[in-house]
This record gives structure tokens, sequence and C-alpha cells, in this order.
């Protein structure tokens, strides 16, 4: 019912879970909690229509953060249509690698994982550069 976050678990140093099953809010709590216990953290993903009972939710330490959408842009179309001096600049790594430093993202404050216990505006950053790195090495076109 749990998986393990490969990622956040590299980036925050402890085991991070996942949940995609909301199946395991109608657990017994000691039988969640059981679960639960082998995470630093675990993240609810819900998809839209999936009844989540609130009550557990909040008996099992979890709070609403964000909402997110799942969507793509085709930055090629985006430059293609923007020939303006507008300061966009569509780059691909085959072409001319490249990487995105932790020290020159802004900050993400207002990011869900800003709401871990301990989290520090450099850490937040660290996640966010090792993310673009790993988006530049699966898909550099």
């Amino acid at each position: 019912m749990i998986r393990t976050h490969a990622f956040n678990t590299r980036w925050y140093g402890a085991p991070v879970g996942i949940v995609e099953d909301a199946s395991l809010f109608a657990l017994p709590a000691d039988a969640r909690a059981a679960l639960l216990r082998g995470y630093a953290w675990v993240e609810l993903r819900a998809r839209a229509g999936v009844e989540v009972p609130h009550g557990a939710l909040r008996a099992s330490g979890f709070a609403w953060c964000d909402t997110q959408l799942r969507f793509r842009i085709d930055l090629r179309a985006v430059a293609q249509a923007r020939r303006g001096d507008d300061g966009l600049r569509v780059c691909s790594a085959a072409e001319a690698p490249f990487t995105v430093a932790a020290d020159a993202l802004a900050t993400f404050s207002h990011e869900r994982f800003a709401r871990l216990p301990g989290m520090t505006d450099a850490r937040l950053a660290a996640r966010y550069e090792r993310w673009a790195a790993a988006l530049l090495d699966e898909s550099p076109d």
C-alpha cells in the first residue's frame, strides 16, 4: 500500500513513502501506523474523485499541502510561436549540455516540501537541482 519514493528518499536522506491507494486509510489505526512507521514521511497522491477519509488522514498525521494538475507544455512549439525578444530561450540539453545549480534557483518557500520539519531553503533548492539534473539526464531533448 505504501511504496518507497526513490527520488525523495535519496534527496531527503531517509526513507520516504508514497501512497496512491486510499484504502490504506480504511485499515485499523494500529495496522496503518505499522505501515507508516518505516518512513520519515509519506505523501498521499489521490486521483480526482477518490474518496479519502479525512478523519483517518488527520489521525495518521497527514495534512493537505497542495493540489497538483498534471500537464505538459511543448516548449518547442512555444519557442516557434514566440520569435520576439522577450527573453524566452528554449534549449536542448542534447545539443548544448547545461546544468541547473541550486544557488541559481528562486526560493520555493510556498512548495509543499517546505512544510516538512526542519526544511530549509537550501535543502529545498537542492531537491530541485537534483530533479532538474534527472530530467535533463532522462530527456535531454
